[in-house]
């Protein structure tokens, strides 16, 4: 009887193991250059599902309430602390070629930054998030950022930050700058009349943006950056570092338009014009 139970027992764990949900981040190091641009390249890291590096942070979703188990696994040369959701987890130190996992649920939906606990970590790069919602269709996801090229050579050697100088000359969603965004399928909006359609947005970087739509209006159904924004419909959307909203657009009209960040700086990259945060909208009959 005592050995059939131990077996009971362990056929039930592995049976709830089996079923648990596992997912892996890589804190990668590597280079940057924006083609379009001629730019020289610059050093950045970056969360990939893999061990190859990826200037697009990847990342996560699950549903709320639902356990999952994540790993970090630090490829970088240095120790890193990631941070979950402003720092309800933490992963405490990494070390280089070595990893922490830890068993994470979120009890209401949202979108939650996962970050280098380090100003320089996040201004090389590594912010990622967890989104956790319900199953939605025709979803697009905006990861906000800015980047000093100068600067990210500067703290690879070793230079700390000094927030009073900073002085971005890149603007990117999902790591990309206009022309290229054009082609992340997650980023630029594809959809019909009447459509029911979803953005999600994370500003990871240091400076306030504002997200403005040409020939639509949306409605913000979820923000963490002012408790009054949310069932307010506008075409231009403040928001502030380290926030997210939630928008839903139902096209009324067909065409193609941008959607670019209304503080203009954020649409030039390297000084040239248009480039930076700016994507398109096209909407079929």
């Amino acid at each position: 009887m005592k050995i059939i139970l131990v077996l009971f027992i362990q056929i039930l764990i592995f049976s709830q193991n089996s079923q648990a949900i596992h997912d892996s981040l890589f804190i990668n190091s590597g280079e940057i250059s924006y083609q379009t641009l001629g730019l020289n390249p610059f050093p950045a890291l970056a969360f990939n599902k893999t061990s190859t590096f990826n200037k697009s942070n990847d990342f996560l979703e699950y549903k709320n309430k639902e356990t999952f188990n994540l790993t970090i696994v630090n490829k970088d040369s240095i120790v890193h602390t990631v941070h979950i959701g402003d720092g309800i987890f933490s992963t405490g130190p990494i070390f280089p070629d070595s990893s922490s996992t830890i068993t994470i649920v979120f009890n209401l939906n949202g979108i939650y930054k996962i970050s280098d606990s380090t100003v320089e970590g996040q201004i090389l790069g590594l912010n990622s998030f967890i989104k956790i919602w319900e199953q939605t269709n025709n979803k697009f996801i905006w990861n906000l950022n800015e980047i000093e090229s100068n600067l990210n050579r500067k703290l690879r050697q070793g230079i700390s930050f000094n927030p009073d100088s900073f002085n971005p000359d890149y603007f990117t969603i999902n790591g990309n700058t206009h022309p290229e965004i054009s082609l992340d399928s997650t980023a630029k909006i594809r959809g019909h009349v009447g459509d029911s359609i979803f953005i999600f947005v994370i500003n990871s970087g240091i400076m306030y943006h504002s997200i403005h739509f040409h020939g639509y209006h949306v409605k913000i159904i979820a923000s963490n950056s002012n408790v009054l924004d949310a069932g307010r419909e506008k075409d231009s959307i403040p928001i502030r570092p380290g926030a997210y909203q939630v928008y839903l657009l139902i096209p009324n009209q067909s065409g193609e338009y941008p959607v670019h960040d209304h503080n203009l700086i954020a649409t030039t990259g390297g000084g040239n014009y248009p480039n930076g945060m700016m994507v398109m909208i096209n909407i079929l009959p």
